[in-house]
């Protein structure tokens, strides 16, 4: 069992959710209604795509739209965004990169000198 902590949220995820023990699964079940737990199959895979897609969900609930823009001369922060976020619009211009992304409360700190 692991706990994926995204910011404020928690979402816990239980392998071997397949097994066939009694007491496995009522834990589990009570699990699902009283922690939104997500159950994972490492043997099948059963129950990867929804762990991603809830974490994913809520990752996006904690970020924000945040406007930037990085000139040429600190061209490598353009990486930082990409890893740090997700990138809505980005344009080029003679002086450097204008973009929006959404950004997490940490990612925005990290680029704060550059928020527009």
């Amino acid at each position: 069992m692991g706990d994926s902590n995204t910011g404020g949220n928690h979402t816990i995820d239980v392998n071997m959710s397949d097994t066939n023990l009694p007491t496995a699964k009522a834990k589990l079940a009570r699990l699902r209604v009283e922690e939104s737990a997500v159950s994972v199959s490492a043997l099948t895979g059963e129950g990867l795509s929804v762990l991603a897609e809830t974490i994913a969900a809520q990752t996006r609930v904690q970020s924000r739209t945040t406007r930037l823009f990085i000139p040429w001369s600190d061209s490598h922060m353009i990486a930082t965004v990409h890893r740090e976020g997700q990138i809505l619009r980005r344009e080029a211009t003679e002086k450097g990169m204008r973009m929006v992304a959404r950004l997490d409360d940490s990612s925005a700190g990290l680029l704060k000198s550059y928020i527009t």
